[in-house]
């Protein structure tokens, strides 16, 4: 069973922090418990019966949004169960420290999807904006674990100060990918901009696209270590495959190009270009 929420005009014309619709919150309500569950709507309390339509009963392990919330923020933050689909675009921090379950959008998602992210998958249909599976503002540390997809491109500090988990874009992403990077891994298979991997610790960012421009996208700060096959490639290939992510299949018979760095910090991230 799911309960099938339809936006209300409300909903496109204001900023609504959507935080409380989340599966786990839902367990056990009637109808008229989900009616009476509280968002905010700027410091003001307002009951989610006054700004969607509801359907379904029955015990919950799947929430449907059906329309757009681009306008609202904060859905299904600190998720820990269950499925929460929306079948229009996002707002900001959708997925915030979520900690598990299953988040899938069939649009696009505003400013910070994922932030400080802990378990769980969140898919993505369209493009993200920047500051994906990122860090909140004054923390050192950025997603800690999960998984996020994108079928689109992304916006800028993919997976700022990363520390666990990992992020796949099936289009282009902005500037500085994988910035202050501790840990994890990143995958891109369009094209890249400036300063990727800068300051980056730890972990592996794989750029998919062979015809990726080293001096354009990766600082000067990393070292070239040489062409080969690395096992681990394959794994996380099928891997990605398997949970619906677009792999060409070149991807499985070519090497990779090897950049270490960022050498200001030690020099023990990876940065690997696919090759025929």
């Amino acid at each position: 069973m799911s309960w099938k929420l339809i936006p209300r005009p409300i909903v496109e014309r204001t900023s609504l922090d959507l935080s409380s619709i989340r599966p786990d919150f839902f367990r056990g309500l009637d109808r008229a418990g989900v009616a009476r569950t509280r968002l905010r709507l700027g410091n003001e309390p307002i009951d989610l019966g006054e700004c969607f339509d509801i359907e379904g009963e029955g015990e919950v392990d799947r929430v449907e949004i059906a329309g757009s919330v681009k306008m609202s923020m904060y859905m299904g933050m600190g998720m820990n169960s269950g499925t929460l689909r929306v079948s229009g675009d996002c707002g900001r921090f959708t997925g915030a420290e979520m900690t598990g379950g299953t988040i899938e959008i069939a649009g696009s998602v505003g400013f910070g999807a994922g932030l400080a992210m802990r378990g769980g998958l969140m898919r993505i249909e369209g493009d993200a904006g920047s500051g994906l599976g990122g860090a909140f503002a004054g923390s050192s540390i950025g997603m800690r674990d999960g998984t996020i997809l994108v079928a689109g491109s992304a916006g800028d500090d993919v997976g700022l100060a990363m520390r666990r988990g990992l992020i796949a874009i099936g289009g282009s992403a902005g500037a500085g990918t994988g910035r202050s990077m501790i840990a994890g891994s990143i995958f891109v298979a369009g094209t890249v901009a400036k300063g990727t991997g800068a300051g980056m610790r730890r972990g592996t960012i794989v750029l998919m696209n062979e015809n990726t421009i080293i001096e354009d996208a990766i600082p000067p700060t990393f070292a070239a270590a040489g062409r080969f096959r690395p096992h681990f490639l394959t794994i996380y290939l099928r891997r990605l495959g398997a949970l619906g992510f677009a792999v060409e299949p070149r991807l499985f018979a070519g090497e990779c190009e090897r950049y270490n760095g960022d050498l200001i910090e030690r020099g023990i991230g990876e940065i690997l270009v696919c090759k025929p």
